[in-house]
């Protein structure tokens, strides 16, 4: 019986290592490319939820703002009473934030990682939050191919969540995701299916279904699936912020009207 023993050598992790770093540098150069195309193309976009005849509010839920402190989905009935105290009619007031934002609420075991330092927390958020109410809905905001639709069940997770593919020319695409979405969502929608802008293919979900969060909707760029297929990081460790927000730049040029 022969028994195979693979070696790692040098030269092995020297050229994996070069291969990282040139996706990334990939990766920069599309990132360059996404925020010139949005720049002369924003004007163009569907909103991706009805902004009109309402006012926006930028809604901090970092570490520094106490008034947040002691939220989390596992009490989820005080996250609900200070989103409502914060925006006090969600019918006419969005709720608007949070891209690369250090929040205290990403305590479950999930988002622990063990370090040499101790554990450590993915805290910082890599998406743009949409706080309206539950069932609000969600605009395709240019042509799309459904990429993937799936429940990511759990407390704390995305819950329903749709991610779009968007083909701008043959060697520039980019995607979007929307997380904490109803279940009904995924009624008739699937991967591969061909989405026109300006569609409604979604709806803001509401506790325990949408990862058991006050009703928002997660929206996110991603220039790189990696390897992910049916979802993708929301939260990144502090120290990975320039990886990670160059993978999921910021989201707010989606948001022509305002400016966050």
């Amino acid at each position: 019986m022969k028994i195979l023993i693979a070696l790692i050598t040098f030269d092995d992790i020297m050229v994996s290592m070069k291969q990282i770093n040139v996706n990334f540098i990939n990766i920069k150069k599309c990132k360059e490319q996404y925020i010139q195309w949005l720049k002369k193309n924003a004007l163009e976009l569907t909103d991706i939820i009805e902004l009109k005849d309402r006012a926006i509010m930028e809604l901090d839920l970092s570490k520094s703002n106490l008034f947040f402190k002691d939220v989390s989905p596992k009490n989820i009935t005080l996250f609900k009473q200070k989103i409502q105290e914060t925006l006090q009619n969600p019918n006419t007031v969005l709720g608007i934030g949070g891209y690369l934002e250090q929040r205290g609420f990403y305590t479950a075991p999930e988002y622990a990682v063990k370090t040499t330092n101790g554990t450590q927390w993915r805290d910082i958020h890599l998406g743009i939050d949409i706080w309206a109410p539950a069932k609000e809905p969600i605009y395709c905001p240019l042509d799309a191919t459904v990429f993937s639709a799936y429940n990511n069940q759990g407390e704390g997770n995305y819950g329903p969540t749709i991610i779009l593919e968007h083909q701008i020319d043959f060697d520039f695409k980019f995607y979007t995701l929307y997380g904490h979405l109803t279940i009904d969502t995924l009624d008739g929608i699937q991967a591969g299916q061909k989405l026109e802008k300006g569609h409604n293919f979604a709806w803001i979900g509401d506790a325990p279904i949408n990862g058991n969060w006050p009703p928002h909707l997660h929206f996110q760029v991603i220039l790189d699936m990696l390897e992910y297929t049916q979802d993708f990081r929301g939260v990144c460790l502090p120290n990975e912020v320039e990886y990670w927000s160059t993978i999921c730049p910021d989201p707010s040029l989606f948001f022509k009207r305002i400016s966050l």
